[in-house]
């Protein structure tokens, strides 16, 4: 714990003991989203390079309530002799909507400092930040050009995310807008006798039959892969909870299994691993409508596909954003934001960054 000067307020860095405390703090907040659960700072924590430094304020002039958490992890990543290293913060700081305007001031500025002070330690040059507009996505219907990153920096630019809005159609009416190749893929892969079944129970069996895919996955498109122990805290801890897994099948041959997170009133398509037969076999259409149709009797309002890549050059990228765009999604703002020391030695950064995708068509 470390006590500030001349204020209330004292930053905490987060530890498995804070959890209960920390996760109500979040699913209080209209602005908590399941990335700011701490499930997921601990399953992220199993990422390669990934540290978690993640942090809560509490007010002593209020009984060290708790008045903000932070999800921020630092990243290293270094390529070609280049340091690309960076902070990370997947769905950024969430603040009490109750403080007055001075408390709340202070508290703003003690979180900027605090990000100064990590980008000094450990010698980064730019924390990006991002969200989704869940869960408060009512709240910007119609105003793209809002951030939730307004009052921590002055670089905001927003992108897309592919959303449904489970709530305001029927389950004929969403799939009358998927795409007709999608609907052709669906129809195909039924005759084919593929089904998805949801995976209820946690096993060691489920853990390595997903892992065993995640491999085969990451091969094919030259990536390198996860740990296992990242799949097995979800598996483990998560499942039931704030996530679901469905496999596909053809007769007994697994194809493929999807992981979504729910949290409060949506849903969100987490990550997945196919093998090539479910590739041929269309696997993940039918495993996504099948997911859809629980989502509907579940009464969950929205269900996001992730972040949409329409601008993108990438050719896997293109592929995954026209995935998910085909089952009749719409865009809605996906948020993201800069904090950035050295703007020319950013540049530069960007400048490698992109002449490395142009070379390998992936990314650093």
């Amino acid at each position: 714990m470390r006590k500030l000067k001349n204020n209330y307020f004292n930053i905490r860095r987060f530890e498995n003991i804070h959890s209960e405390k920390w996760d109500r703090f979040n699913f209080e907040s209209k602005n908590g989203w399941l990335w700011h659960t701490s499930d997921i700072l601990r399953a992220k924590s199993e990422w390669k390079n990934y540290k978690n430094l993640s942090f809560f304020i509490t007010d002593d002039s209020n009984k060290s309530k708790i008045v903000a958490i932070v999800p921020i992890f630092y990243v290293e990543n270094i390529k070609f002799f280049f340091n690309y290293s960076r902070l990370e913060s997947n769905g950024g700081p969430i603040i009490d909507q109750k403080l007055s305007q001075m408390k709340r001031k202070k508290l703003i500025t003690t979180i900027k400092t605090e990000f100064n002070m990590l980008l000094s330690r450990y010698k980064v040059n730019k924390i990006e930040l991002s969200r989704s507009s869940l869960p408060f996505i009512d709240n910007f219907k119609n105003k793209t050009n809002n951030t939730p990153f307004a009052l921590f920096t002055d670089i905001n630019f927003n992108e897309s995310t592919w959303i449904i809005e489970l709530c305001s159609l029927t389950i004929k009416q969403i799939y009358n807008n998927f795409d007709p190749k999608t609907k052709n893929v669906i129809k195909k892969s039924v005759t084919e006798s593929l089904v998805a079944r949801e995976i209820k129970t946690p096993s060691q069996k489920t853990i390595n039959s997903y892992y065993k895919l995640h491999l085969e996955t990451y091969k094919r498109n030259k990536i390198e892969p996860h740990k296992k122990e990242y799949f097995s805290f979800i598996i483990n801890n998560m499942l039931n909870k704030s996530a679901k897994i469905f496999g596909v099948y053809k007769e007994t041959e697994l194809l493929s299994m999807m992981v979504f997170g729910i949290y409060k009133d949506s849903a969100i398509y987490w990550t997945n691993a196919c093998s090539s037969n479910g590739l041929k076999y269309g696997a993940n259409y039918l495993g996504i409508w099948e997911v859809i149709k629980k989502l509907k009797k579940l009464k969950l309002n929205y269900f996001e596909l992730g972040e949409a890549f329409q601008s993108s050059m990438n050719e896997k990228k293109k592929g995954l954003n026209h995935f998910k765009k085909s089952f009749g999604c719409i865009p809605y703002p996906y948020f993201k934001s800069e904090i950035v020391k050295n703007k020319y030695r950013d540049l530069l950064t960007q400048i490698l960054y992109n002449l490395k995708n142009d070379l390998t068509n992936k990314d650093a």
